[in-house]
C-alpha cells in the first residue's frame, strides 16, 4: 500500500524507462582511431514496432518551409533546414571512411568536402556519396523523421550526382570520441569525470530522441560519437552528437 501511494503521489507512475550506457575509451576496436568527421556504419533502423506512419517527420523536418524543394527520393527538403543543390557547390576532399557494406562490397563513402554556398561562405561538410547500385534513400528519410536535435547529427543539404541521391551533414572537425579520449591518453591529459558525465548525458539525451521517433541505434560505441568540442577540465565545453 505504501508503495503504491508513493506512486499516486509522484504522478501515478511507479516505474520508469531506464538507458544503460556502457562506454569505454579503451582501444579495443578494430576500426582506426583516426577516422573523423562522420558516422562509419549503417547503424540507424527503424524500430521492429515502428508504427505506420508514426513519426515520419520530426520537429521542423515535416513542415514545408519556405522554398522546400521536392528531391524527388520519398520526402521533401525544409528550405529553412537544408537545401538541395548543385554537386558542383561541394569540393571533396579525403575520404573519412568507406561504411554500408553489404555481401562485403561498399555501398557509400563519406567525404570531407567543402560546400560553396555563394559568395565567400565556405563550410565543411561530411558528404555520403553512394556506391553504383546504392542508394541513400533510407539515410535520407531518417534524417527527416528525426529533425533537428542537439544531440544528433543534422543534414545541412542534398545534391545529385550522377542521378543518385548524395546527402552532405554536420562535419565534427575533432573526429570521434574515441580519437579524442585517444589523443589526451596519449599526450597524458586528465580528463575529468564531470566531462566524460557529461559526454555520457548527452549521448543518452541523442538516444531518447532516436526512440522517440521509433528508431534503434544499433552501434553505440565512442568511434561513432563524433565531438564538436571538447574540454578536458571543463565539461560546459563538451558537445558530442550521435
Amino acid at each position: 500500500e505504501r508503495d503504491e501511494s508513493r506512486g499516486k503521489e509522484g504522478g501515478g507512475a511507479t516505474k520508469k524507462d531506464s538507458v544503460l550506457l556502457s562506454w569505454s575509451p579503451a582501444a579495443q576496436d578494430p576500426s582506426p582511431p583516426d577516422r573523423r568527421g562522420a558516422k562509419d556504419e549503417e547503424i540507424l533502423s527503424p524500430a521492429p514496432q515502428i508504427r505506420q506512419g508514426a513519426g515520419q517527420h520530426g520537429p521542423g523536418a515535416g513542415q514545408q518551409g519556405q522554398g522546400a524543394v521536392q528531391n524527388g527520393h520519398g520526402g521533401d527538403i525544409p528550405g529553412e533546414n537544408s537545401l538541395h543543390v548543385d554537386f558542383g557547390n561541394f569540393e571533396v576532399k579525403e575520404e573519412i571512411v568507406s561504411s554500408g557494406r553489404c555481401n562485403g562490397s561498399v555501398r557509400r563513402c563519406v567525404y570531407k568536402a567543402v560546400w560553396s554556398k555563394g559568395g565567400r561562405e565556405r563550410v565543411s561538410v561530411a558528404l555520403m556519396v553512394p556506391r553504383e547500385g546504392a542508394t541513400l534513400d533510407q539515410q535520407l528519410q531518417m534524417f527527416l523523421r528525426v529533425g533537428l536535435h542537439e544531440n544528433l547529427i543534422r543534414m545541412v543539404a542534398t545534391s545529385i550526382r550522377d542521378g543518385a541521391l548524395c546527402i552532405a551533414t554536420e562535419f565534427a572537425v575533432l573526429g570521434s570520441l574515441q580519437k579524442v579520449v585517444g589523443d589526451c591518453y596519449e599526450e597524458e591529459t586528465v580528463i575529468e569525470d564531470a566531462v566524460l558525465l557529461t559526454a555520457a548525458m548527452q549521448v543518452c539525451n541523442g538516444m531518447c530522441a532516436l526512440r522517440e521517433h521509433d528508431l534503434v541505434h544499433g552501434s553505440i560505441s565512442a568511434r561513432n560519437i563524433l565531438v564538436f568540442s571538447f574540454h578536458a577540465s571543463n565539461r560546459r565545453l563538451v558537445k558530442v552528437k550521435l
